[in-house]
């Protein structure tokens, strides 16, 4: 019987032995692949050129090797924080929100952010735009031409207006001594244009009914009471 206990003992010793080995080999062989070997079936990017450590599971990657990173994930090369809607200005030569510090076109951004602020409308960002704005017409061959420039400025819009709301855009630009432009108007049966001068400074309001399809122009529409808005101002610079 001790005999039997004995063997028994024994074998029970030789299996915690046996699983111990098998254990330290696993953790040796997991160090040295994973911890001392680094990245050996991967692609390093050395002196500009992609190179093959190991057995790579797929190709090289397409990206350029050695080019400008993003700095953290999330920042330029200028070390703005692209992820907090932050962008380099060359011309201030540091990192703003355009929505909340103009880069260029300040009068245009100011012009936008006291509108916004008297009126109570529920504008969205300001945001940057290009538009076209007549300056005059010319006559060519009996015929009255407009002559258009290409304008950059600021840009914000607001859905679901009140029609009655519109009113107080005209008494702001108004009071702010802009004139409204005969050469920037257009009327339509769902959508019109209104544009405003004041010396350099000039702005074009859309105005849209809410739910005008543009791609279905043709889809007839009920009238509504609310309208959609873009208001977009710029200076002309010669």
């Amino acid at each position: 019987m001790l005999s039997f206990l004995f063997i028994i003992s024994l074998m029970k010793n030789k299996f915690y032995i046996l699983l111990v080995s098998l254990l330290s080999v696993f953790a040796i062989v997991f160090v040295l692949r994973f911890v001392i070997g680094g990245d050996e079936d991967t692609w390093l990017c050395e002196n500009g050129e992609w190179v093959k450590h190991g057995q790579p599971a797929s190709d090289h990657p397409s990206s350029g090797c050695g080019e400008n990173k993003l700095i953290g994930g999330d920042k330029d090369i200028h070390d703005c924080l692209i992820a907090a809607g932050y962008s380099w200005c060359s011309q201030k030569e540091k990192c703003l929100r355009e929505w909340e510090e103009p880069c260029i076109q300040e009068k245009a951004f100011e012009v936008l952010t006291n509108l916004k602020k008297e009126t109570n409308i529920s504008f969205s960002g300001i945001g940057i735009t290009s538009f076209k704005w007549v300056t005059n017409e010319s006559q060519t061959n009996g015929k009255y031409e407009p002559i258009e420039k290409e304008l950059n400025g600021k840009v914000f819009s607001a859905e679901n207006v009140e029609n009655k709301n519109l009113k107080k855009i005209d008494d702001f630009f108004k009071e702010n001594s802009f004139r409204s432009d005969k050469y920037n108007v257009a009327t339509g049966t769902y959508k019109s244009l209104t544009g405003y001068k004041r010396e350099n400074m000039v702005c074009i309001i859309t105005t849209t009914l809410t739910e005008y399809d543009p791609s279905n122009p043709e889809k007839i529409l009920e009238t509504t009471d609310t309208t959609t808005l873009k208001i977009e101002c710029g200076e002309i610079l010669e």
